[in-house]
C-alpha cells in the first residue's frame, strides 16, 4: 500500500485529476447503489447508478435512468455531494481538509491544486481555498433562500427545503439536474421568480473564481471612484483575464439570444407560444444555460435542427476558466479567434486589451482546440459502430457529452451498455479535460533542454 501511495505522488498532476474523479464516482456508484438510495417504484441496475455517478461528478445531467423518479431523499443527498465534488473538484476538498487540520502542503500538493483551480500562481493557497468555498456557500445560501420563497408554498416546508437546496447546489455547480421534475425547468417557464434565480446561479457560477476575486478586490475602489473616472476607465482596471472572460461572455450570450429569436420566433413547439417579453426572456434563459448547464424551458427536440448544432457549438465554448462549468473554455474561444484575426490581418503577435499573448498561450489554445475536437469525433465513430441511431442523433450525444451540458436528459436510456459507457467517458473527459485526459492516458515526457534548429518556411494550403 505505502509503495502503490509512493508512486501515485510521482505521477503527473492530470494522471492524478483522473484518479482523484474516478474515486469519486467509485464511491458515489456505490452508495447511489444502495437499496437506500431507491424509491419504491424504481430501482435501476448497478451501471445505471455508476453511469449517474459518473454524469453528477461530471456536471453532466445525462442518465440512463429517470433521475427524479428513481432516487430517494438519501439518493439525492448523495446527489448533492457528488455535484459540488464535481463543481469544485475533489482535490480541493481534500486540501481544504489538510488545511483545517493545520497540515502543510507540500509544494507538489499546490502545484497540483493550481492546476484544478486553473491558476498559475496562488501565493497564498489556505486563504485562497476558503475564499472558493466561502463564495461558494454564499452564493449557493442566497439561492437556496431565493428558492425556498417559492417552492415551500408549493411543496410543502420539508420538500421545499430540499427542492430549493438541490435546485442551488445544481445550478450553482452547473450540473443541470433537477430532483423535482423529469422535465427540466419546463414547468417554470412561466414563472420569473425561479428562472431569474437559477439564472443568476448559472451565470456566477461559471464566471469562475478568477472572475469573482478580481472583482472583490477592485470593488472598494470602484464604489469610490465611479462618478469621477466612469464605468470604461474602472472597466480597464480590471486583470486582463477577467476581461477576455467578461468580453467573450457577453458575446456569446449575445449570440444566443440573437439566434433562438431569429430562427425560434415562428417556432409554435419552442418560442412561438410564448408572448413577446416571454420570449425575449426565455431566449436569455436558454442562451446561458445551454452554454454551461444543461437546463431547459422547452423541450430540446423541439428546437428546429440548425438552433440545436449552433447551441452545441456554444456549448463546446462553455464556461470560463476556473469555473464550475464545462467546455473548452471562453478563454480558449477568445485567443484562438484573437489569432485568427492577428494572422488575417498580417499582424505578428496576439494582442488582448494593449498586451501581447504569449506564443505558449496561443499554442496551448490550439492544443485544446484540437484536442476538444479529436476527442469528439473519435466518440462519434466509435458511437457509430455500437448503435443504430442516426448521424445526427450520435452527433447531438456525443456533443452534449463533450460540452458536459447534457441537455439530452435520458434519451440515450435505449443506447447498449457500450454506447452508454462512450458517452460516460466522453462527459467525464470533457469535465476534466480532453488534453488532461491525453497527457495522462498517454504520459508527457520529461522536458529535455530545448534544441535550437535552422528555421524553415512550410507551404501550406
Amino acid at each position: 500500500m505505502t509503495k502503490l501511495l509512493l508512486r501515485i505522488r510521482q505521477w503527473p498532476n492530470s494522471l492524478k485529476i483522473i484518479l482523484a474523479s474516478l474515486i469519486s464516482i467509485g464511491m458515489g456508484g456505490g452508495l447511489l447503489s444502495l437499496p437506500i438510495s431507491h424509491t419504491a417504484e424504481q430501482s435501476g441496475t448497478v451501471f445505471d447508478h455508476f453511469f449517474t455517478s459518473a454524469s453528477l461528478v461530471s456536471i453532466n445531467s445525462m442518465t440512463s435512468v429517470e433521475f427524479s423518479e428513481t432516487y430517494s431523499l438519501f439518493g439525492k443527498i448523495v446527489a448533492i455531494a457528488l455535484m459540488q465534488i464535481g463543481g469544485l473538484g475533489l482535490m480541493t476538498f481534500l486540501a481544504l481538509v489538510t488545511l483545517l487540520m493545520n497540515q502543510r502542503m507540500s509544494h507538489s500538493q499546490k502545484d497540483l491544486l493550481s492546476d484544478v483551480l486553473n491558476r498559475y500562481r496562488i501565493t497564498n493557497m489556505q486563504d485562497y481555498l476558503k475564499q472558493v468555498y466561502k463564495y461558494t456557500f454564499v452564493m449557493e445560501s442566497v439561492g437556496f433562500a431565493l428558492f425556498s420563497v417559492r417552492f415551500i408554498p408549493l411543496y410543502g416546508l420539508g420538500n421545499g427545503v430540499f427542492h430549493s437546496l438541490f435546485l442551488a447546489v445544481s445550478s450553482f455547480t452547473n450540473a443541470g439536474f433537477v430532483s423535482f421534475s423529469s422535465n427540466s425547468l419546463q414547468d417554470f417557464a412561466s414563472d420569473p421568480w425561479v428562472l431569474s434565480v437559477v439564472l443568476l446561479l448559472v451565470f456566477l457560477g461559471g464566471l469562475g473564481h478568477i472572475v469573482w476575486f478580481d472583482f472583490r478586490a477592485k470593488l472598494p475602489f470602484f464604489i469610490m471612484n465611479y462618478k469621477k473616472m466612469g464605468f470604461r476607465r474602472l472597466y480597464r482596471r480590471l486583470e486582463v483575464t477577467t476581461k477576455m472572460i467578461l468580453n467573450t461572455t457577453a458575446f456569446l450570450i449575445t449570440f444566443g439570444v440573437v439566434l433562438l429569436l431569429v430562427a425560434e420566433w415562428t417556432n409554435p413547439d419552442t418560442l412561438g407560444s410564448f408572448s413577446l417579453g416571454n420570449r425575449v426572456y426565455l431566449s436569455l434563459f436558454q442562451s446561458i444555460t445551454m452554454r454551461t448547464a444543461g437546463f431547459s424551458v422547452v423541450e430540446f427536440h423541439s428546437f428546429r435542427q440548425g438552433t440545436i448544432l449552433i447551441l452545441l457549438s456554444l456549448a463546446m465554448i462553455g464556461a470560463a476558466p476556473g469555473s464550475t462549468g464545462g467546455g473548452m473554455k471562453t478563454t480558449t474561444f477568445a485567443v484562438i479567434v484573437l489569432a485568427f484575426l492577428s494572422e488575417i490581418k498580417g499582424q505578428e503577435s496576439v494582442a488582448f486589451s494593449k498586451r501581447d499573448i504569449h506564443i505558449k498561450t496561443v499554442k496551448q489554445a490550439m492544443v485544446i482546440f484540437i484536442s476538444v475536437f479529436l476527442l469528439l469525433f473519435t466518440g462519434i465513430v466509435i458511437l457509430m459502430w455500437t448503435e443504430a441511431e442516426s448521424y445526427y442523433d450520435l452527433t447531438v450525444q456525443a456533443t452534449a457529452a463533450v460540452s458536459t451540458v447534457g441537455i439530452t436528459g435520458n434519451d440515450i436510456s435505449d443506447y447498449t451498455r457500450a454506447g452508454q459507457s462512450i458517452i460516460a467517458f466522453l462527459f467525464l473527459a470533457g469535465r476534466i479535460g480532453p488534453l488532461s485526459v491525453f497527457m495522462g492516458l498517454i504520459g508527457r515526457q520529461k522536458q529535455e533542454r530545448e534544441r535550437i534548429y535552422p528555421t524553415i518556411d512550410v507551404m501550406l494550403g
